[in-house]
Protein backbone atom coordinates (compact mmCIF):
# COMPACT_ATOMS: atom_id res chain seq x y z
CA UNK A 1 0.00 0.00 0.00
CA UNK A 2 1.47 3.83 -1.24
CA UNK A 3 0.51 6.21 1.62
CA UNK A 4 1.28 9.76 0.00
CA UNK A 5 1.22 12.76 2.09
CA UNK A 6 0.84 16.25 0.39
CA UNK A 7 0.91 19.84 1.62
CA UNK A 8 -0.95 21.45 -1.77
CA UNK A 9 -0.53 24.97 -0.74
CA UNK A 10 -3.40 26.69 -0.08
CA UNK A 11 -5.54 28.00 -3.37
CA UNK A 12 -5.96 31.95 -1.72
CA UNK A 13 -2.11 32.46 -1.13
CA UNK A 14 -1.08 35.99 -3.69
CA UNK A 15 1.73 33.60 -5.43
CA UNK A 16 1.75 35.07 -8.62
CA UNK A 17 2.87 32.44 -11.42
CA UNK A 18 3.02 29.52 -8.85
CA UNK A 19 -0.99 30.63 -7.68
CA UNK A 20 -3.33 27.21 -7.82
CA UNK A 21 -4.68 28.01 -11.57
CA UNK A 22 -0.82 27.39 -12.66
CA UNK A 23 0.19 24.74 -11.02
CA UNK A 24 -2.88 22.21 -10.06
CA UNK A 25 -2.42 20.43 -13.58
CA UNK A 26 1.52 19.28 -12.41
CA UNK A 27 0.18 18.80 -9.34
CA UNK A 28 -2.43 16.35 -10.46
CA UNK A 29 0.38 14.91 -12.62
CA UNK A 30 3.06 14.80 -9.87
CA UNK A 31 0.37 13.28 -7.43
CA UNK A 32 -0.59 10.18 -10.09
CA UNK A 33 3.40 9.60 -11.23
CA UNK A 34 3.41 8.20 -7.45
CA UNK A 35 0.32 5.95 -7.96
CA UNK A 36 -1.00 6.27 -4.06
CA UNK A 37 -3.67 4.21 -2.91
CA UNK A 38 -3.89 6.86 0.08
CA UNK A 39 -3.39 10.33 -0.20
CA UNK A 40 -3.17 12.87 2.54
CA UNK A 41 -3.31 16.44 2.19
CA UNK A 42 -2.68 19.43 4.23
CA UNK A 43 -3.94 23.29 3.53
CA UNK A 44 -6.14 22.65 0.54
CA UNK A 45 -9.26 24.36 0.05
CA UNK A 46 -12.63 23.41 -1.50
CA UNK A 47 -11.63 24.98 -4.63
CA UNK A 48 -8.52 22.58 -4.62
CA UNK A 49 -10.53 19.34 -3.34
CA UNK A 50 -12.65 20.02 -6.30
CA UNK A 51 -9.89 19.67 -8.74
CA UNK A 52 -7.93 16.59 -7.54
CA UNK A 53 -11.57 15.06 -6.96
CA UNK A 54 -12.07 15.86 -10.85
CA UNK A 55 -8.34 14.32 -11.44
CA UNK A 56 -8.79 11.19 -9.52
CA UNK A 57 -12.22 10.09 -10.31
CA UNK A 58 -11.40 6.38 -8.85
CA UNK A 59 -10.63 7.22 -5.33
CA UNK A 60 -12.86 8.19 -2.79
CA UNK A 61 -12.68 11.12 -0.77
CA UNK A 62 -13.01 12.00 2.92
CA UNK A 63 -12.38 15.22 4.77
CA UNK A 64 -12.48 17.28 8.03
CA UNK A 65 -13.35 20.80 8.38
CA UNK A 66 -12.78 23.14 10.65
CA UNK A 67 -16.35 25.06 9.57
CA UNK A 68 -19.58 24.08 8.67
CA UNK A 69 -19.07 25.27 4.95
CA UNK A 70 -16.13 22.98 4.27
CA UNK A 71 -14.12 25.90 2.89
CA UNK A 72 -11.75 25.50 5.41
CA UNK A 73 -10.21 22.13 5.95
CA UNK A 74 -8.43 20.93 8.82
CA UNK A 75 -4.73 20.60 8.63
Amino acid sequence: MRILSCNIRKSDADDGPNAWSHRKRLCAAVLKGRDPDIICFQEMRYEQYQDIKAAFPEHRFYGMTKTATCSHPIN
